[in-house]
């Protein structure tokens, strides 16, 4: 039995998945950041295995097949209506005429 080994094999298999395995994107980010341990330079590792886990983290967040969630959501609640509009911090409140400026019942601007 022959089998085509793929990229995406590759990629898995590098960071610790099965070959059948469709991890998200969370599930690379762990794993690449488990395998940079191994793999770097400065834990021992090569510089070739690192470059080679960095290429196939890569690879996978690029290639990643989006999961279609079928949680329905409900829509966002209208706002309630105000009786009166909030007054910011600067804004005075209204001041009352004085009554020297108010003019009797009956009168007229007209001069004669």
């Amino acid at each position: 039995m022959v089998t085509t080994v793929t990229t995406k094999m590759l990629a898995l298999l590098m960071l610790g998945f099965k070959e059948d395995e469709n991890p998200n994107i969370e599930d690379i980010n762990k794993a690449w950041k488990r395998m940079c341990f191994i793999y770097h330079s400065d834990h021992g590792g090569s510089d070739v295995t690192f470059r080679a886990s960095v290429m196939a983290r890569d690879y996978l967040l690029e290639n990643i097949q989006p999961v279609v969630s079928r949680q329905v959501f409900a829509p966002p609640p209208s706002p309630t209506p105000r009786e009166e509009p909030r007054r910011s911090y600067y804004t005075p409140p209204p001041t009352p005429e004085p009554e020297y400026n108010k003019k009797p019942a009956g009168y007229t601007d007209i001069p004669w």
